[in-house]
C-alpha cells in the first residue's frame, strides 16, 4: 500500500501554515507572519518600518490632541460645541504630508506583508 497521499494532502499543512502567517500579519501586526515563517530579515524590516509609521502617527495625534486640550482649558468653557469644534480642528491639522505619508506607508506595509506570505504559492 502506498502512503504517499494526494498532492492536496501534502499541501494542506503548508497552506494552513501560510494562512496562519497571513492572519498574524493581517490581524495582529505587519511582519509577524514573516516571523512565524522564520524569515527574520524580512520580518525585522517590515516590523521596524511599521513601528516607525505607527510612532509618527501616534506622535502627531498626541501633539494635536494636547494642543486642542490646551485651547479648551484656556477658553474656560467645556461645552459640547467647543469640544466638537476642537475635534474637527484636530482632524484638519492631521492632514499633513508627514501624517498622511506615514498612514499610507503603514497600509502599504500591511498589504506587502500579507502578499509576501502568499508569493511562493502564487508562483506555482
Amino acid at each position: 500500500m502506498n502512503n504517499t497521499g494526494s498532492p492536496s494532502e501534502k499541501n494542506a499543512p503548508l497552506t494552513r501554515s501560510k494562512v496562519k502567517a497571513a492572519l498574524l500579519s493581517a490581524l495582529v501586526f505587519p511582519g509577524l507572519g514573516q516571523l512565524f515563517q522564520k524569515r527574520y530579515l524580512m520580518a525585522s524590516i517590515i516590523i521596524l518600518l511599521s513601528s516607525v509609521c505607527l510612532y509618527i502617527l501616534f506622535t502627531e495625534m498626541l501633539v494635536e490632541t494636547n494642543e486642542a486640550a490646551a485651547r479648551i482649558m484656556q477658553a474656560g468653557s467645556m461645552d459640547f460645541m467647543r469640544i466638537h469644534a476642537e475635534a474637527r480642528q484636530i482632524v484638519l491639522n492631521l492632514n499633513t504630508r508627514l501624517f498622511l505619508g506615514a498612514a499610507y506607508s503603514l497600509i502599504a506595509l500591511w498589504l506587502l506583508s500579507v502578499i509576501d506570505i502568499f508569493k511562493p504559492l502564487l508562483k506555482n
